[in-house]
Parts: structure tokens; sequence; C-alpha cells
């Protein structure tokens, strides 16, 4: 499925949820899900808890913990990412 894009509107201001979606990787629903993971994740760590290394996930991350893509997806969705704001 690597490299069938669904969409044609990527541009330089697109996001990595875009290109997801944009590729079929997930739904916009699946991602908005993740999305929300990860706010909640980031709304709950404290200054303490960065001193200590913790962070929250990227929305890739959130997204392979759910099952929804894999880490050869969600590598060539940040390549895409990285080629188009060039």
């Amino acid at each position: 499925m690597v490299g069938r894009i669904k969409s044609t509107r990527l541009t330089a201001k697109s996001s990595f949820a875009d290109i997801v979606v944009a590729y079929g990787f997930a739904t916009r629903r699946q991602v908005n899900h993740a999305r929300a993971i990860r706010q909640s994740e980031l709304d709950s760590i404290t200054p303490r808890d960065m001193r200590q290394g913790r962070r929250a996930r990227m929305l890739g991350e959130v997204l392979m913990d759910l099952i929804i893509m894999n880490m050869p997806e969600v590598d060539y969705c940040l390549k895409v990412e990285r080629v188009l704001k060039a």
C-alpha cells in the first residue's frame, strides 16, 4: 500500500495527519482519536515529569499502539512530510 496516494492535495503545509489520511493509512476519525489520546498525554505531563524525561508519544506512535499503522507506514509518511517541507 505504500506509495498509493488517495488525495493529491498535499502541500508544504500538510501535517503528518493529513499525509496519513491522504495515503489511506488511517481515516480522519482514527487520526482524530489518536490526536485526542496524544493531547490527553500532553495535558497530563507536569514540569517535573519533563525534567525526568517523560514525554507524550508522537502521533505516529499512538497510531502504531492502536494497531492502525505499522512502522514502515509511519516512516514512509514522515519521509513524505520531509520532502514536502523541503
